[in-house]
C-alpha cells in the first residue's frame, strides 16, 4: 500500500510542476510579445513624439527602452557564457536564442515601469513644450462669445441679531 501512495504524491507533484511550467511559458511568452510590440511603437518614436491612448512617448523614453534591451541582451547572455566557462556547465546551442531574446524582454521591461513618476505632470508639460506635437488649431471662419466678467461676490457674513429686542416684541 504504501508504493502507491508514494506513485499518487509523485503524480500529483508531476502535475504541479507541468502546471507551473505552463503558466510561466505562457507569462514569458506574453512578456516577449509586448515587449516586442513596444520595441515597434518605440521605433515609431524614434525621432518625434508619439500619442497612444493619451499617454506621450517621447523620443528619449524611447531610446531608453530600446537601450536597455539590448544592454540585456549583450550582458546577460555574456553573464551566463562566462559562468558556463567558469563552472564548465555545457549548455546547448538550442537554449541560445531564447536566452538572448528572453534578455531582450527583461532588460527592456525591467525597469521600464519605475522609471517617472506618472504624478509629475509638469515634467510631462516641460518636455512637450518645444517639441512637435501640434495642439488642434481652431477652423478660420469659427466665431466666439466670450462670456462678461461676473463681479466676485462679496464674502459671506452671518446676519446679527439682538436677541433682546425679538423678545420684546
Amino acid at each position: 500500500m504504501q508504493n502507491g501512495k508514494s506513485n499518487e504524491f509523485a503524480f500529483t507533484l508531476a502535475l504541479i510542476g507541468a502546471a507551473i511550467y505552463v503558466i510561466a511559458a505562457f507569462i514569458l511568452t506574453f512578456a516577449l510579445f509586448a515587449s516586442l510590440c513596444l520595441t515597434v511603437l518605440c521605433l515609431f518614436a524614434w525621432n518625434k513624439p508619439l500619442r497612444l491612448f493619451g499617454h506621450i512617448l517621447t523620443p528619449e523614453e524611447a531610446r531608453e527602452f530600446v537601450g536597455r534591451g539590448i544592454l540585456g541582451m549583450v550582458l546577460i547572455p555574456s553573464f551566463i557564457l562566462f559562468a558556463t566557462i567558469i563552472l564548465r556547465i555545457p549548455i546547448s546551442d538550442d537554449v541560445w536564442p531564447f536566452l538572448i531574446f528572453g534578455s531582450y524582454t527583461v532588460g527592456s521591461l525591467s525597469l521600464a515601469f519605475d522609471e517617472r513618476d506618472d504624478n509629475d505632470d509638469t515634467s510631462q508639460l516641460q518636455l512637450l513644450k518645444g517639441s512637435d506635437i501640434t495642439s488642434a488649431q481652431a477652423a478660420a471662419d469659427t466665431e466666439y462669445q466670450i462670456a462678461p466678467v461676473k463681479p466676485a461676490a462679496p464674502p459671506f457674513r452671518f446676519a446679527t441679531w439682538d436677541d433682546e429686542e425679538e423678545l420684546r416684541k
